[in-house]
């Protein structure tokens, strides 16, 4: 006999269709919206000292897969469900994958182990279609918890968030917040794929990014600012089960839902005060059919009521991005078609108040224009040049100025709501001709062509010798899109771990370059772009790469 406390839902192969035809299982309505997956080969600890469950759980993400490449290797059974337990006390729950098809004996051993699962995924292919029935009902008989992979789920890796087109006065981990919202906020899953180093540890640079992303994420959607409003339909259902109230107590298993035969109508969710809104997030009921309703969406903005957003469809989940406005009440507006509409939540969500520096440059000869911006409407911008804190009584942004020396720029937006900032800063590097780096040494000297591989610490490999500069002035080094890369001119290292241009003053002739990128790929294969005086961006030419013949090179 089985646990009393293991989960029964349906099963559904990798691959297979969804038979209830609504386009996604029962299993996966009540899943995570959000997981990580981490690869676990037969020699990678499992979880070595709780590191990635932390990293996981930093992030906001909800779960967590544990894919085997391989039908043999991985954790033994018993370790893995004390794992889950540990998971599940970090408020993560855990999914497994296989990337071969297991034997019975391995599949019944670890599903055994465990006790509330929320994913099992197994090979699309499967040849041998007796046996994959057999691992079916197998699942099936163990532990019948959800379906191998959802219809809709969107996959990143930390590469790509790295990589995401940014706006301007955007960071690194707003990648990922536009990822979210694209996929979630769309109805979809979203996974993001994590990598292991040789030693089965999350590396220090992906920690600090899941670390930033999670700080975003709360930012962001950790207050609901619908919180504490007061809500009115103009129609509920006559048995009082379905009020307009329900969309506003957290709860995705009550709704609202108008009147039998009516087909249109609005809620209004009236706020405790007035706050600054740019996302609408909406969610339809759990597990019941929905209907392609059309909504309007209407902001109440100094006492008119305005339409922000419109469209068809909520579903699970419908994240509405909308220009920020200091607004009162909301107005959704449901028409359900030949169907009664209904509404499951209403949350209101923005960004913090934050201010966009734009500079015509940071790293400069002379000086450089600045100008300030805040992504909230009224908001008050204070700034400091010297370092210290910004507070209320900090110097009142009014127009763009100048900055003539090396120092750094603390900008803050105090908005009209009340709405809890955050700070941006920009370190400015002023040079003189006097003080651009000087080379390691200048005119010819014999050199052989491009850079030589100097260690090699798998996954990543290093490579060192030197760089022409062709004349004085500020260079600019942009960190290729594809994989990890750190670059090195003298002993300053010009990529930090969010940066994706670096920048520094230089006089003309050959310094010092060391660059550390993935093992399994050359400095030519990376295409390392760099701009200069009288170069515009491009590729650095393998020209201007070199090193010493006997002494850096092998």
């Amino acid at each position: 006999m089985l646990a009393a406390s293991l989960i029964s839902l349906p099963l559904i192969l990798a691959g297979a269709e969804d038979p209830s035809g609504s386009g996604e299982g029962a299993p996966w309505a009540q899943a995570p919206e959000s997981y990580a997956l981490i690869s676990v080969s037969g020699s990678v600890p499992l979880d070595p000292d709780g590191q990635w469950t932390t990293a996981v759980r930093s992030a906001g993400l909800q779960g967590l897969i544990v894919h085997f490449p391989y039908s043999t290797g991985g954790p033994e059974g018993a370790k893995l469900g004390e794992w889950e337990k540990v998971c599940a006390s970090k408020g993560l729950t855990l999914g497994l994958s296989f990337g071969e098809r297991p034997s019975r004996e391995r599949l019944e051993e670890l599903l055994k182990s465990c006790q509330a699962l929320f994913c099992v995924s197994l090979p699309a292919q499967l040849q041998d279609l007796p046996e994959a029935v057999e691992l079916e009902v197998l699942v099936g008989e163990l532990m019948p918890i959800a379906s191998g992979t959802p219809p809709n789920e969107s996959v990143f890796s930390l590469d790509a968030i790295r990589a995401w087109p940014l706006a301007r006065g955007q960071r690194v981990e707003d990648g990922w917040i536009a990822a979210y919202d694209q996929s979630v906020g769309q109805g979809r899953h979203v996974r993001l794929d994590l990598e292991l180093d040789a030693a089965g540890r999350l590396r220090h640079d992906d920690l600090d990014l899941l670390t930033r992303c999670g700080v975003a994420m709360r930012q962001i959607y950790g207050t609901n600012r619908a919180a504490g409003s007061s809500a009115a339909a103009s129609s509920e259902d006559s048995d009082a089960h379905h009020p307009a109230s329900a969309c506003l107590d957290g709860d995705v298993g009550s709704y609202w839902t108008p009147a039998p035969g009516t087909r249109r109508a609005f809620l209004e969710f009236t706020l405790p005060r007035e706050r600054i809104i740019d996302r609408v997030l909406l969610r339809a009921p759990l597990g019941a059919p929905t209907p392609d309703a059309a909504f309007e969406v209407h902001l109440k903005i100094h006492g008119v009521w305005r339409e922000v957003e419109r469209g068809r469809g909520i579903g699970r989940c419908r994240i509405l991005s909308v220009e920020p406005a200091p607004a009162t009440a909301l107005r959704v507006i449901l028409d359900g078609g030949d169907q009664r509409p209904s509404l499951a939540a209403c949350e209101l969500y923005a960004s913090p108040p934050r201010v966009t520096i734009d500079a015509s440059e940071t790293v400069f000869l002379g000086e450089a224009r600045v100008a300030l911006e805040s992504n909230y409407p009224g908001a008050q911008v204070r700034y400091t040049l010297d370092g210290k804190a910004v507070t209320a009584e900090s110097i009142l942004y009014r127009r763009p100025f100048v900055v003539d020396r090396t120092c750094v720029l603390k900008a803050v937006a105090f908005a009209t709501d009340g709405s809890t900032p955050i700070l941006s800063q920009q370190h400015f590097v002023h040079y003189t001709a006097e003080t651009l780096r000087a080379p390691e040494f200048v005119g010819q000297m014999e050199l052989e062509a491009g850079l030589v591989r100097s260690d090699s610490d798998l996954p990543m490999g290093s490579w060192s010798g030197f760089l022409l500069v062709p004349r004085d002035g500020i260079y600019a080094f942009f960190r290729p899109e594809s994989g990890r890369t750190r670059l090195f001119i003298g002993d300053g290292e010009l990529f930090g771990n969010a940066s994706r241009m670096g920048e520094v003053g230089l006089k003309a002739g050959w310094h010092a370059l060391r660059l550390s990128c993935p093992a399994h790929v050359a400095p030519a294969e990376l295409q390392l772009a760099w701009r200069g005086p009288g170069l515009a961006k491009g590729v650095l030419p393998q020209g201007n790469l070199g090193h010493r013949v006997g002494k850096d090179g092998r």
